[in-house]
């Protein structure tokens, strides 16, 4: 049966062994989605599999987050307003990085003090950067072995890390504009920062952006972006620290769906977070090895026994399907040569 492009708001996950077929599968809808002209946003962690999509379509940008993306965290895109953006990066930033409460309150009092200083809240667009951050909460004096200082100190050594990683991507006072980056379809491969800093890099792209369309009243019905992740336990990944609350890729699933953003989620295993499943209407499981995914995977498909059995051999390309209301069933992606 045909699967509507507008469900896709709702989400969908695939979990299948390495060799399965679930990048053939994600590749296949990617390119329905972009002929029906809705913008594509790809995370890439370490396969690089997606930059042959520009022989398929040259209008495809692919990116190395290290050399290529240009973004500045605290600046504020219109019509977001800046202490909405403030919170936004704060949280987002804190939430990434399992920071506590504390390095996020003291977070948000330095680039508050910063959007002060340069008249951002007034309309001002001399924008602070990472660095200029950086030296803010270096300037504090704060006494050493205390928990402020803890916190201080966390934060410092994560932007350090950022700067040091990417120093080109955090140069500039302005990025790239979000109501392009909107617009456009790419793939993002973000293999040379660690999963704390790509975690960052991909949530602080997808917040924007749904906070983009919440601001230009992009609401309703129809499938406007369409957000895939691969090997994806880098972006949710299991136990997430209960003191700060769920995985902020959790936060967006629930919410995103409202602005006509619709994610794709693929992984080797069952190894993630449990939000993930919950969130995703479209459940897919290809072939998988180990006895522990396959007893997850039953109970997440509510497959029965003999079903579950078949899971270990399924052939190449070939994936259990479930969806709400409609029994389980076998459906074979076409293979999609790229190389």
């Amino acid at each position: 049966m045909p699967y509507p492009l507008s469900l896709l708001m709702q989400h969908g996950c695939n979990i299948g062994a390495s060799g399965s077929g679930k990048s053939n599968f994600l590749t296949s809808t990617f390119l329905q989605t972009m002929r029906h002209g809705i913008p594509v946003w790809i995370f890439d962690r370490d396969k690089q599999d997606y930059r042959h999509l520009y022989r398929i379509n040259p209008e495809i940008m692919v990116l190395d987050a290290v050399d290529h993306l240009i973004v500045n965290p605290l600046e504020v895109h219109a019509p977001i307003g800046p202490k909405q953006h403030l919170i936004m990066f704060v949280t987002i930033f804190c939430k990434t990085n399992n920071l506590l409460d504390g390095a996020e309150a003291l977070l948000l009092k330095a680039v508050n003090e910063l959007y002060l200083e340069r008249g951002i809240f007034d309309g001002g667009t001399d924008y602070p950067t990472l660095a200029d951050l950086l030296e803010k909460l270096k300037g504090y004096v704060i006494k050493g072995g205390s928990r402020p200082a803890g916190f201080r100190d966390s934060i410092i050594t994560r932007l350090e890390s950022y700067l040091l990683t990417s120093p080109r991507t955090y140069s500039f006072r302005r990025g790239f504009p979000i109501d392009k980056l909107a617009e456009m379809t790419f793939v993002l491969e973000v293999k040379g920062l660690s999963e704390r800093h790509a975690r960052f890099v991909m949530t602080f792209l997808l917040y924007l952006l749904f906070l983009y369309r919440i601001a230009t009243n992009q609401r309703g019905t129809g499938l406007r972006n369409l957000i895939g992740i691969d090997e994806g336990a880098w972006a949710a990944p299991p136990g997430y620290n209960d003191n700060i609350g769920h995985p902020p890729l959790a936060s967006i699933l629930s919410m995103a769906r409202e602005t006509g953003i619709g994610i794709l989620f693929a992984n080797q295993s069952l190894h993630v977070n449990e939000s993930i499943f919950v969130n995703s209407r479209l459940k897919m499981v290809m072939r998988l090895g180990s006895g522990n995914d396959i007893d997850r995977a039953r109970k997440m498909m509510a497959l029965s026994k003999e079903q579950a059995d078949y899971i270990p051999k399924l052939d190449v390309g070939q994936a259990i399907v479930r969806i709400p209301k409609v029994d389980p069933f076998l459906i074979r992606t076409p293979r999609i040569p790229l190389e």
